[in-house]
């Protein structure tokens, strides 16, 4: 794989319409395709890519321009060659939308862009806040209410229908709706690792240490 020579982007990428806000401050080189984009974002919000999404980004007053999981059969807007530095430059915002019937929207907001530091993994996770909904669950009002019912449950136990709604929806009594684990996130964020120039660098210059004590 070709070392990242660009930049990197800070982003915050939330859920619009959360209530705490679940969101993720994410690092990922500024050169990462769309595609990739969307991989990264499942993996920081433990999503399991099960569903149709799209990114919408507005220019200059003029009608958003859509990437989406059909990129293979759209030749107009190719999600697999478009790259970040090129949709989303410093201090802007574009939308990403995710499973067309629970209909979850995140806003991505530049926070800055800097250059690649030798020795950290991109992309990587910062900090963050709140579990992020389980996969079919619903669409954020949806989820709330049901953790409004869960927290209920826990002072009555009469509700059954509002409980096996909740055990089929995956939130049980085990869920921690308040549980945001930076470590397990950039535990998955791993797999999607892309070098960078930095980083190459700095391997390029252990190895001649390494072939010059020998």
């Amino acid at each position: 794989m070709k070392p990242s020579d660009s930049t990197i982007h800070q982003i915050k990428v939330s859920i619009r319409g959360s209530q705490p806000l679940i969101w993720r401050l994410i690092e990922v080189p500024s050169d990462v395709t769309l595609v990739e984009l969307h991989n990264i974002i499942q993996a920081a919000f433990d999503w399991e890519n099960r569903h149709m999404w799209e990114f919408s980004v507005s220019s200059g007053g003029q009608d958003s321009v859509r990437y989406d999981s059909e990129f293979e059969t759209d030749e107009a807007n190719q999600a697999d060659e478009v790259r970040l530095y090129q949709v989303l430059p410093e201090a802007h915002t574009m939308l990403y939308t995710y499973d067309y019937g629970d209909n979850r929207e995140l806003d991505i907001t530049t926070q800055r862009i800097h250059t690649s530091e030798p020795g950290v993994q991109y992309p990587w996770c910062l900090d963050g806040a709140q579990a992020a909904p389980l996969e079919d669950c619903g669409g954020i009002d949806e989820y709330q209410r049901l953790l409004e019912s869960l927290s209920s449950q826990s002072r009555r136990k009469d509700r059954e229908e509002d409980r096996e709604t909740l055990v089929n929806r995956g939130i049980t009594d085990w869920f921690d709706a308040d549980h945001f684990d930076v470590k397990k996130v950039n535990q998955a964020l791993a797999d999607f690792a892309i070098p960078t120039v930095a980083n190459q660098e700095l391997s390029d210059l252990a190895t001649a240490e390494e072939g010059a004590s020998s």
